[in-house]
């Protein structure tokens, strides 16, 4: 059995910062593939890991900013003029996803809505249940547009995962922070920004924070340039880093 692994596909904030990618992250799972947001490029990046699209078998969304959230549109090119998937994929949207979604696709490839293409998915708007080979909880995100916390737990460790999230939801302290894994957003170093979070605000949370590793990702650029001042068990990553989860 290989040992399960994630592959931080998009590191960066909406901006594009250093040239890396937007938000997109790979939970491979004793051969099974979950999908953490769906950046605008993540059809490209997939391939670039010799992952095929067709393959995923999961995808969570964890708001309905572009920047998580466009590349569904491929996907669903993808599916319906190249391939389509092996078997459905599990899509968890959250509240008023699939209303979004929806239009989306009637403003960028507007033909698609013509033809069946919910067929490839089976789409839940669901706070919790079975997420493929993990049981999932989700709760409220200090950001916008349905924005929520993940936590996944498998017979082996659990995993949270942010999304874009300010402080100010009791939450992250209460169920994120006590996950073994977790990757959380961490814009700025030190500048404030509402419903985002800066180093220093984790730096302070440090003994609150169970985790064995946390996984900084949704990085300005002003991450990169103070990265020689981040100590476990944070860690800064960028685009095509993979870290096993022993």
């Amino acid at each position: 059995m290989e040992t399960d692994k994630i592959i931080f596909l998009g590191t960066s904030s909406a901006f594009g910062s250093d040239g890396r990618n937007l938000s997109s992250h790979l939970l491979i799972n004793d051969g099974s593939f979950l999908l953490l947001d769906a950046g605008p490029a993540v059809i490209t990046l997939l391939k670039k890991q010799g992952v095929k699209p067709q393959n995923i078998s999961e995808i969570y969304v964890s708001h309905l900013h572009g920047d998580h959230f466009l590349g569904l549109v491929f996907f669903v090119l993808e599916f319906m003029d190249l391939e389509p998937p092996k078997a459905p994929v599990s899509l968890f949207l959250p509240k008023d996803g699939e209303k979004h979604l929806e239009k989306l696709l009637s403003l960028t490839f507007p033909s698609i809505l013509s033809k069946p293409w919910q067929a490839y998915f089976e789409i839940s708007e669901e706070t919790e249940g079975e997420m493929g080979k993990y049981y999932f909880n989700t709760f409220p995100a200090d950001h916008q547009e349905n924005a929520r916390l993940l936590y996944l737990e498998s017979e082996d460790y659990s995993l949270g995962y942010t999304g874009d999230t300010g402080p100010e939801t009791p939450y992250l302290q209460d169920v994120l922070f006590s996950s073994d894994y977790l990757i959380t957003e961490c814009t700025t170093f030190e500048k404030v920004i509402p419903h985002h979070l800066t180093y220093k605000y984790l730096e302070r949370q440090k003994k609150l924070i169970k985790s064995k590793q946390v996984f900084l990702v949704h990085t300005h650029e002003d991450m990169v340039e103070n990265k020689q001042y981040i100590s476990p068990p944070f860690k800064l990553v960028f685009d095509g880093e993979q870290i096993a989860l022993l």
